[in-house]
């Protein structure tokens, strides 16, 4: 997280799983079902084959784009870091490591609280072609083993604490087209304690001492002025905050008709 670049940065894996009908993957699924063996203890995970690079660069893979991110970027590496193998659901399953950028709002710093909308669609196809869904959706074959998001163990941001990660889907009509969307609300609550050690002690003791060590007369002194100025300064300031956010939200309202 950054102040000075008003932005944080999730490094994640973005993990997607789909079916096609139309590819023959019975090699595939005959091969894993000869070698496949059940684990006695625990639940049953999905048996699997990693498909070979030639086969994945000519499979259709879902396009997923950060619709709203401020930045996005797929990690290289000196080993590849995607692959794509097939269940012996039938189901093709993706995994690959991404950076994300979400902007932040310092409106209300240093009582803030960040959140993060990740908005996460198909880039060119529809809802009729394919839909979206979370991985622990009730029709999901994942749903017993993996959650929709899953964190790293004891996740401490600095200065902030991590909320539970909200996680929801919609639809939504572009172009006379149906495009399903789905939504994880990353919420980060801005810890006071250094704002206080930092900034509300010092300028408060910083303003006790000041004031106590002025003389005690009954007429106006250059330094009254001096006070009085930096007052008028600081309430102008936040009054010209107030004039300029108004103003952009009466402009924004103006302007939507035509968006």
């Amino acid at each position: 997280m950054g102040i000075f670049s008003q932005a944080f940065r999730i490094h994640m894996f973005v993990v997607d799983l789909w079916r096609d009908d139309r590819l023959n993957l019975s090699r595939f699924l005959d091969d894993i079902a000869s070698s496949a063996n059940s684990s006695a203890d625990g639940p049953r995970r999905h048996a699997s084959r990693v498909l070979p690079d030639e086969v994945r660069a000519a499979l259709w893979k879902p396009d997923l784009i950060f619709v709203n991110s401020k930045n996005g970027y797929l990690f290289e590496h000196s080993v590849p870091n995607t692959f794509v193998k097939v269940l012996d659901t039938g189901h093709l399953y993706r995994s690959y490591l991404f950076q994300v950028d979400c902007l932040m709002e310092l409106q209300k710093y240093p009582m803030d609280t960040q959140n993060c909308y990740l908005k996460v669609g198909l880039m060119s196809t529809p809802e009729d072609t394919a839909t979206l869904h979370w991985m622990d959706d009730p029709g999901s074959p994942q749903r017993n083993f993996s959650a929709a998001i899953r964190l790293l163990e004891d996740i401490k941001p600095l200065q902030f604490d991590l909320k539970v990660p909200v996680a929801h889907s919609a639809t939504e009509a572009w172009m006379f087209e149906n495009y399903t969307y789905l939504y994880a609300n990353f919420t980060f609550v801005r810890r006071l304690t250094a704002s206080i050690v930092n900034t509300y002690i010092p300028s408060g003791l910083v303003v006790v001492q000041s004031r106590s060590s002025l003389p005690p007369v009954d007429y106006l002194k250059a330094v009254d002025v001096w006070l009085f100025v930096c007052l008028v300064m600081v309430f102008a300031s936040l009054l010209e905050y107030a004039v300029a956010y108004n103003f952009e939200k009466i402009l924004a309202l103006v302007m939507e008709p035509f968006t």
